[in-house]
Formats: C-alpha cells, sequence, structure tokens
C-alpha cells in the first residue's frame, strides 16, 4: 500500500486582494473534493498572526496520485498563474510510520 502524500504551503495574500482569494479558495476546496477523489484532505487555515497569510494543507492516497491529482483541477492551475498570493513555502510529507 502507498503511503499518503500531503503538501503544506504558505499562501501570503495582497491585502486588497484577501476577499477574492478567500472566495476563490472556497470555490476551489469544492471543487477539490467533488473531482478529485484521491484528495483526502483539502483545507485553507489562516495564521492567528497575519491575517493575509494562509496556509493550504492538501492530502492525497498516495505521491503518485498526489502528482496527477494536483496538476489535474483547472482552478488549480489558473490560482497558480494568478497574482493574488505568493506561495512563500511549499512543503510535502509522507504519513509518519
Amino acid at each position: 500500500m502507498s503511503e499518503a502524500r500531503s503538501f503544506i504551503a504558505k499562501l501570503v495574500v495582497k491585502p486588497e486582494r484577501r476577499d477574492e482569494f478567500v472566495n476563490l479558495q472556497s470555490e476551489l476546496k469544492g471543487l477539490v473534493h467533488a473531482q478529485e477523489p484521491d484528495a483526502l484532505v483539502y483545507e485553507l487555515l489562516q495564521s492567528d498572526d497575519d491575517p493575509n497569510t494562509f496556509f493550504c494543507v492538501a492530502t492525497f492516497k498516495d505521491q503518485g496520485r498526489s502528482i496527477t491529482t494536483w496538476g489535474s483541477t483547472s482552478t488549480i492551475a489558473s490560482f497558480r498563474r494568478s497574482s493574488i498570493a505568493s506561495p512563500r513555502t511549499w512543503s510535502s510529507a509522507s504519513t509518519a510510520p
């Protein structure tokens, strides 16, 4: 059995586009859950210290699925190209034994 694969991205949003970002992320979350059967988790968390800093957490059934799944949702691809937020860090991890 393959290990689940998680990704965590820290995103810093332009203050003037924060509401737009939150709305797009809400739409994206619905699309991921509806269209990506290998996505176990897709959540957006807001920093307690900075209202314009968010953490996106996504978990997929396995590494192979995460690579194909993450790139397959057109909204994700367009979000990556948008200027709403700048990824500050990007990390991936496997489930702990």
